[in-house]
This record gives structure tokens, sequence and C-alpha cells, in this order.
């Protein structure tokens, strides 16, 4: 092991699957990419393990982190995501992209499925014609 990376999982769609595939095949690769000032990507390989707020201590974490984590955040993480590096590496720039922010209206805590546009690939209409 290389070092371990923690990561806090916020309360999200309530689906978990991240969290499901964690408990189901603890391997994981993660890509940190800048896509913005560098166009440089860490690429990390380990093993992945789900801890509780109430276990950060354990974990060696310096106390006025977890006084931050306690005090100070409006939207507190539910868990944290632990994983033990067994290796990581740099990408290099040649094929990551610039990207630049663009201008886009989103409409956060709606349900309208227009503006969620959750169904992409417009899976339910076929659902609806296979009678599903």
């Amino acid at each position: 092991m290389l070092f371990t990376l923690k990561d806090p999982e916020y309360k999200g769609n309530g689906v978990m699957a991240s969290l499901g595939n964690i408990i189901e095949n603890p391997h994981i690769g993660l890509m940190f990419i800048d896509f913005f000032e560098n166009n440089i990507g860490l690429h990390v390989n380990g093993k992945a393990a789900i801890i509780e707020n109430n276990q950060l201590r354990s974990f060696k974490i310096p106390e006025e982190i977890i006084h931050d984590i306690e005090e100070k955040e409006g939207n507190k993480p539910e868990r944290w995501i632990m994983v033990e590096v067994d290796e990581a590496y740099i990408h290099c720039s040649k094929h990551i992209p610039r990207l630049q922010q663009m201008n886009k209206k989103i409409n956060w805590g709606t349900d309208d499925e227009k503006q969620k546009d959750g169904d992409f690939f417009r899976t339910k209409q076929s659902m609806k014609q296979l009678n599903l």
C-alpha cells in the first residue's frame, strides 16, 4: 500500500450504486483529471471500503479536519469511502482536452423529467413499448 485516500460520500439520489459496487467488489480505479489548467491526470488503483463518520478518529485523521467536518460543513458527509492505494501514476496531457465553462441554466431540485433529462437514452419509452 502506497497511501490511503478518504473521500466523503454525500446524500445523493438514494441509488447507492457506487457504494453497492464497493460492497460487491472492493477493487477500485479512480481518475483525477485537470481539464482546466495543466491537462494532466492521476490514475489511482486500490481497494475501497466504506467507513462511517464515527469511525474517522480511528484512521488518524487530524483533529482539525474532523472538527471542520462536524462543525463547519453545511452539507455533511453521510459516510466515507476509504481507498488503500496499491498504485498511482500520471497520465500525460497528450489526449486530455482543455475544457471551457459554458453558460448553462441548471434547475436544481426539480422533479420535472424534461429539465432533469433523467431518461437520456429513452429507455422508459422502450419499456412501455415492450409492456415491461
